[in-house]
Formats: structure tokens, C-alpha cells, sequence
């Protein structure tokens, strides 16, 4: 009787440690494809800041080309809510460079807050400064601060932009 128990304890044993394995296995594994996906702050920083600095050297250049920087579907662009690179271009053209004429743009890359982050959309916030000289005011002004709130898709393409002036 003795011998079919350490039997028994001894099947009971492998199979307590075989199942003690699996799990272990399936929380490395899940642990693992959780921390793959989700977001690393450095490279969403450094993704925000390369798609930003483009944006900012073509309008210092007076070459904006919303197809560079935005999304192929914009859940808002300044006063425009759905909208697309198409007629954020359109916008451009018609309204604003009838506004703003030598218009420079600074982002403050120390500024950038993660506001979220999933493994498909980035939320952000930073401080922007711009020169620019307003044709219907005929006024210029000169390092004007705003902070802006902008959703990045996971190819750091512009889906959500919105100004704050302080």
C-alpha cells in the first residue's frame, strides 16, 4: 500500500510541477507580448519629435505638404473636425497663408508630456513659439507661445491637432 501511495504522490508530483510549468510559461509569454506592444516613452518621443521638426522646417520654408505629416483620416485640425491631408492643404492655402505671411515656428522639444499611450495612438502635449507677420492686422508678431494637444498614429502620422494660446 505504501508503494502504490509514493506512486501516486510521485504522479501527483510531475504532474503539480508539469502544470506549474504551463503557467509559468503562459504568464511569461502573456507578460511578454504585453510589455512588446506597449509603448516605449523614448521612441514615442523620439517618433513625435522627428514627424514635429519636418512639420516645423517646411512651414519655416514656407513647403507644407499635410500628406508629410498627417493621417490618412484627421479627427480634428484646428477648426476643421474629420477631415483629411486633402483639405487640410486646401486650408492651408486658402486661408491661412492669407492670414500669416513669414510665419517661423519653434517647437520646445523639453516640453513634450506623454498625455497616453496604447499600442496604436500616442497622446501629447507641447509648447510651440512662432514669429509671424498677420497681414489683416498689419501686425507682426514675435515669439507667440501656444501649447498644443496632438494624436499620433503608430507611423507617427498627425490624427488629432489643437491650440492653446496661454
Amino acid at each position: 500500500m505504501s508503494e502504490f501511495s509514493l506512486k501516486s504522490l510521485g504522479a501527483k508530483i510531475v504532474v503539480g510541477t508539469i502544470t506549474g510549468v504551463i503557467v509559468a510559461l503562459l504568464v511569461g509569454f502573456i507578460l511578454n507580448k504585453v510589455s512588446a506592444s506597449a509603448p516605449n516613452t523614448k521612441d514615442i518621443k523620439s517618433g513625435v519629435i522627428s514627424t514635429l521638426r519636418m512639420y516645423e522646417q517646411d512651414i519655416n520654408k514656407n513647403k507644407f505638404d499635410a500628406e508629410k505629416y498627417f493621417a490618412r483620416d484627421v479627427q480634428y485640425y484646428f477648426q476643421m473636425p474629420a477631415t483629411n491631408p486633402s483639405r487640410i492643404n486646401k486650408y492651408w492655402v486658402e486661408e491661412v497663408l492669407k492670414v500669416f505671411r513669414d510665419t517661423k515656428i519653434r517647437y520646445d522639444e523639453s516640453t513634450i508630456n506623454i498625455i497616453s499611450a496604447t499600442e496604436n495612438e500616442y497622446f501629447i502635449s507641447i509648447v510651440m513659439y512662432s514669429d509671424y507677420y498677420n497681414i489683416k492686422k498689419a501686425k507682426v508678431v514675435t515669439n507667440e507661445r501656444s501649447r498644443f494637444e496632438l494624436k499620433f498614429n503608430s507611423d507617427f502620422k498627425i490624427t488629432f491637432m489643437k491650440q492653446y494660446f496661454n
